[in-house]
């Protein structure tokens, strides 16, 4: 059972990078949410939500995904015996704006949407009065430098260090090093859980 002010929920994105930045951010900023389990295979996400032990109060689920859309997997969440609510993330603005009335989404977001609105989103869909009004963390002032911010911007766009070295012009290993500097400043080991502040604080897109 979840603990009290706590949504369970589990979530399934097929890109890694993604999984990870919001598996961190909801970490980070101690949202009411208790990641119960996190995957990039709908049909493992399905096969959880099955077992009782497993079953969390709502899904987050990517939209485009390879064995099940967000839609299917929706609507196999809502078939169920014990029907799981879902809710959708995307980066496509055709996905965005489809309808959802008879898919089992409770409703479609976009994947840059701030972690507030996400939290109160899954809230809604779980029925939790507390998740549902969570409000937005305390403002916190940027420490970083236009250009970790910028470099930051890229990583979290998939580019490599050198693509982005390019397109500042400057060496592979300027960029890295203003790469860490920016860990440093927010006290984090790696790239991932950088973009995931950064994103979460948005600071960057």
């Amino acid at each position: 059972m979840a603990e009290q002010h706590e949504v369970s929920v589990g979530i399934v994105d097929n890109d890694v990078l993604v999984l990870d930045a919001l598996c961190q951010a909801i970490s980070r900023y101690r949202a009411p949410l208790r990641i119960m389990w996190a995957t990039v295979s709908a049909n493992l996400a399905l096969e959880y939500c099955q077992t009782t032990r497993m079953r969390p109060q709502v899904v987050l689920t990517d939209m485009e995904m390879p064995e099940l859309s967000g839609v299917e997997l929706a609507r196999a969440l809502s078939q169920m015996s014990t029907p799981v609510p879902a809710v959708g993330i995307t980066a496509f603005d055709e996905s965005l704006h489809a309808p959802v009335s008879g898919s089992g989404l409770s409703s479609v977001l976009a994947k840059e949407t701030p972690l507030p609105m996400l939290v109160r989103a899954l809230g809604e869909a779980a029925g939790d009065s507390f998740a549902a009004h969570w409000s937005e963390p305390i403002a916190m002032d940027n420490p970083l430098s236009d250009m970790e911010c910028r470099i930051l911007q890229l990583y979290a766009q998939g580019q490599t260090t050198e693509a982005i070295a390019r397109q500042l012009h400057i060496s592979a290993t300027t960029a890295k090093t203003h790469a860490q500097r920016a860990f440093r400043k927010l006290q984090v080991h790696g790239r991932t859980e950088a973009i995931a502040i950064c994103v979460s604080r948005g600071w960057i897109r």
